[in-house]
């Protein structure tokens, strides 16, 4: 016989995300409600994550993650409002997301 254990985790639960620095392992924590104050570097040491986009530069892959990632961010909490919301259909289900099982981070 095999066993299985899933993680689901309700969207209400998602509160932040955390970054973590594979240079030094500086980790910055970040609620969603703050999506303008995205880290674009490490706070302790001079790497850089991702660029801020600058007047439609998007040849820049840290611009175009920074977009990416607001973007997401934003359309999540749009969801999650849609979802929280007490009327209409979409209250006939419950979305939830599955997540892997409780293993430590590694920072190389």
């Amino acid at each position: 016989m095999t066993s299985q254990t899933r993680h689901y985790i309700d969207l209400a639960d998602v509160l932040g995300l955390q970054f973590v620095c594979k240079g030094c392992g500086t980790s910055v924590d970040v609620r969603l409600e703050k999506l303008a104050q995205l880290p674009t570097n490490c706070p302790n040491c001079p790497r850089l994550w991702m660029a801020k986009p600058r007047g439609g530069d998007m040849q820049d892959r840290g611009a175009d993650f920074h977009l990416l990632l607001t973007d997401f961010l934003a359309r999540f909490q749009s969801i999650r409002a849609v979802m929280n919301s007490e009327v209409g259909p979409i209250r006939d289900f419950c979305l939830t997301l599955e997540i892997a099982g409780p293993n430590p981070i590694k920072v190389p």
